[in-house]
């Protein structure tokens, strides 16, 4: 008797380009105020884009120790044209523009004896308790050899809205959040109503539970351990999605085409993060999310460190690349959309073509092949220069 094929074939294909044909990344055409965008990271407040990141303009960088700094923030009404610019830190005396006024003077504590900050690094702007929280990075000099031993550190600053044109735009210092070796690149990600600040470079990458009263560390203060490699292992990111928490990070020298981002996945905020082969986050394990690619004539040199900004169901990559390897110009920004495979595994406009093995994400066998770590000579300290 002959047999009807057609619709076991039907269901069959249904499924192959169900996974298959899942919606590509779409690299967003930004333009404007663009560049340098270090660091960069993107909240939302009543219809308009706040970009932030770390630089500095001839009008308003400040100097410490030597060297010239500041956080700037840019706007976007569609989060491809970006204009305006403004600074969070700096003087605010004998002026009557709102974003000079609401400036934040350099905190005392900035100079302090046991510090010699040089840079400041790495804005993460976070919305809770009636109030924007920005945290971010201080470090010293590492090229130089006698502060290059002094910690760094990550502090903390606030104001009600983001509006420069409002009479309540104002930073306010909170203080030190936490100090030593490896305080850098903060985030924040939430479990539930409590927040958690994730950071580190060169250390393991760790959270410790925030008060939400004070968005200082909460009591009892714990540490906990999310991702170890050995070099330079940095700005971690969570992003809740779904049922899993992916945690994003950079590894290399951000000078280098080895430069990357990789990604590691959880049921719990506190992991254990798995990538894709079920190798722990802990154990140098990392899935491939970005590398260096070329699209639309331009060439994305080192475009790993970046954030995630999600809106209603659509969720973003906001990174920093160079346009060479020379570094002509800086660091650029760019935006992707993030989709995410059949597996539930993000991809993003510069996330490696090639097939990675899709195997039982959590599973508690030991890998046995697939994302490897592309070879990246380790970063020493002194060449920090973010």
């Amino acid at each position: 008797m002959k047999r009807n094929l057609t619709f076991p074939l039907l269901m069959l294909l249904s499924g192959f380009f169900t996974v298959s044909m899942a919606a590509d990344p779409v690299l967003l055409p930004v333009t404007g105020n663009i560049n340098p965008a270090s660091c960069p990271q993107i909240i939302k407040q009543n219809g308009i884009y706040y970009l932030f990141s770390h630089s500095g303009d001839a009008a308003s960088a400040i100097n410490l120790r030597g060297k010239s700094a500041n956080i700037w923030i840019r706007t976007s009404t569609d989060l491809k044209h970006w204009s305006d610019d403004w600074n969070v830190f700096g003087t605010n005396q004998q002026a009557t523009d709102r974003k000079v006024l609401g400036r934040l003077p350099l905190p005392a504590w900035w100079m302090g004896d046991s510090y010699s900050f040089c840079y400041l690094w790495a804005p993460s702007i976070n919305y809770y308790n009636g109030k924007y929280h920005l945290y971010y990075a201080l470090a010293p000099d590492w090229k130089n050899p006698v502060t290059k031993k002094t910690p760094s550190a990550i502090g903390l600053a606030t104001t009600p809205t983001l509006d420069p044109t409002s009479p309540a735009y104002q930073w306010t210092d909170q203080g030190l959040v936490v100090g030593g070796k490896g305080a850098i690149d903060p985030s924040v990600v939430w479990n539930g109503s409590t927040p958690y600040l994730l950071y580190g470079s060169q250390v393991p990458l760790s959270e410790r539970p925030l008060s939400i009263n004070t968005g200082k560390l909460a009591d009892p203060i714990t540490v906990k351990a999310v991702a170890h490699w050995s070099g330079v292992q940095e700005a971690p990111v969570i992003l809740h999605h779904g049922d899993w928490y992916y945690l994003f990070f950079a590894y290399g020298d951000y000078r280098t085409a080895g430069y990357g981002e990789y990604v590691g996945r959880s049921k719990s905020y506190a992991g254990p993060f798995l990538d894709r082969d079920g190798k722990d986050l802990m154990n140098a394990g990392g899935t491939r999310f970005i590398a260096v690619n070329t699209l639309n004539g331009i060439y994305y040199h080192a475009p790993a460190h970046g954030s995630v900004f999600t809106e209603g169901d659509k969720v973003y990559w906001v990174g920093q690349h160079y346009k060479d390897s020379t570094h002509t110009g800086g660091r650029h920004l760019w935006i992707s959309t993030i989709e995410f495979d059949g597996d539930g595994w993000p991809r993003c406009a510069l996330t490696p073509s090639f097939l990675q093995p899709k195997k039982t994400a959590g599973a508690s066998k030991p890998p046995t092949g697939g994302s490897t770590v592309p070879a990246s000579p380790p970063m020493e300290p002194r060449a920090q220069n973010k």
